[in-house]
């Protein structure tokens, strides 16, 4: 199953490096690459204390070191690079960021370990925490309330949820292991509204052919409520080769992110609609839109309703970054792709928010040159709002 899930998104990514790219660097592009000879690659992004200052989250191989270094950039919404730092004691990826307003620094996790920085973005600590999820892109690690955290770890054959303070001082650990399934490879997490936690994670039953995901539901005190699995290949007729992503509306209703597997590096992304209890209301697959390959990347909530999602597309031979903006029900507001004529071969992995005065951010990587990209688009219609000159 992983095995599935690691060889349609490496296809993307090689088959996007590949797609042949247009040499016209006098031409405006929406977004601003931020290019060094080195690699680098952004898994993550939170708007900082400052508002209209971000910071970026990732990974650089610079001077070609293996393994690469933890990275932090700080950018404006202008575009401007406010700083730019690497951490030689940090090795491999950083990738998903939460802020800590406790003490006013952040969290930065990766499949290894979860490191602490404080405002300034000076290494506090690290804790090693081990997973067998190996993207960077799913919220596995999310802020409670005040004080508390939750961080979730797919392990293979169970998924472990572990509640930690600010310091990082473990709570509780919570095990789950659902009958005689599998939880395979992914798991994300959502802090819901009243302190109350969600837990989604791949699931995979062979003895009885279900497949999807698998819910559980913690209190306040951190006890289980309930769990579930939700049989997406009832749905579908396929299974699901990763949860991508799991957010709460207003109405009280959840929105999974899932990847459908359809064959050998083929497959598409699917959204499913959930009530507080994970009963399936609806769902939206691109699919059924003549997108030949697709996969599902990050998503925010609005503070408006709603939500935005970022998917990677394969469709007519073209890689598309594509921004989709939904209501509650899970119907289309907006939908722009950003094809290869105007952003390379698109954008991959990476971040997407909403920030303080109500316009999208997201921070990628960007095959073309090798690099970090980062965008705005305005949230009411999905225009950029900012067009860059390309200097390579």
């Amino acid at each position: 199953m992983p095995l599935m899930r690691i060889s349609m998104a490496v296809f993307l990514l090689l088959l996007s490096s590949c797609l042949p790219h247009r040499s016209q660097s006098d031409r405006k592009i929406p977004l601003v690459v931020y290019h060094y000879e080195s690699t680098q690659v952004a898994h993550g992004l939170t708007e900082s204390y400052e508002n209209g200052i971000f910071i970026i989250s990732g990974w650089t191989s610079v001077g070609n070191g293996v393994p690469p270094n933890c990275l932090m950039m700080k950018v404006d919404r202008e575009d401007n690079l406010l700083e730019r730092r690497i951490y030689d004691n940090l090795q491999w990826h950083c990738g998903f960021i939460v802020k800590s307003p406790e003490d006013g620094g952040y969290f930065v996790k990766d499949n290894g370990y979860l490191v602490k920085l404080n405002g300034n973005l000076d290494y506090q600590w690290k804790e090693v925490f081990t997973s067998y999820t190996y993207t960077h892109i799913v919220d596995q690690f999310a802020r409670v309330d005040s004080g508390r955290y939750v961080y979730v770890l797919a392990k293979g054959t169970y998924v472990e949820v572990v509640f930690l303070d600010a310091q990082g001082n473990v709570l509780k650990t919570v095990d789950f292991n659902y009958k005689d399934g599998v939880l395979c490879f992914s798991s994300v997490v959502e802090a819901l509204d009243d302190g109350s936690v969600m837990v989604a994670a791949q699931y995979q039953d062979t003895t009885t052919d279900t497949s999807g995901i698998f819910l559980a539901k913690l209190d306040l005190q951190m006890d289980t409520i309930w769990t579930k699995v939700v049989d997406v290949r009832s749905i579908y007729g396929y299974p699901v080769a990763n949860v991508t992503s799991l957010l709460h509306l207003d109405d009280g209703s959840l929105v999974a992110g899932v990847d459908v597997q359809r064959g050998f590096m083929n497959g598409f992304g699917a959204l499913i609609r959930l009530d507080g209890d994970g009963n399936v209301m609806g769902y939206y697959d691109f699919g059924d839109n003549g997108d030949a390959i697709s996969l599902i990347g990050s998503m925010t909530r609005l503070s408006v309703r709603g939500l935005v999602v970022k998917v990677k597309i394969l469709k007519f031979g073209t890689f598309y970054a594509t921004f989709v903006r939904f209501d509650d029900n899970l119907n289309v507001v907006w939908r722009r792709d950003f094809s290869d004529s105007e952003v390379g071969s698109s954008i991959s992995y990476g971040h997407l928010i909403e920030t303080h005065d109500g316009d999208i951010a997201f921070t990628g990587y960007y095959p073309t040159t090798d690099d970090i990209a980062f965008m705005m688009l305005d949230r009411e219609t999905g225009e950029p709002l900012i067009w860059s000159n390309p200097g390579w």
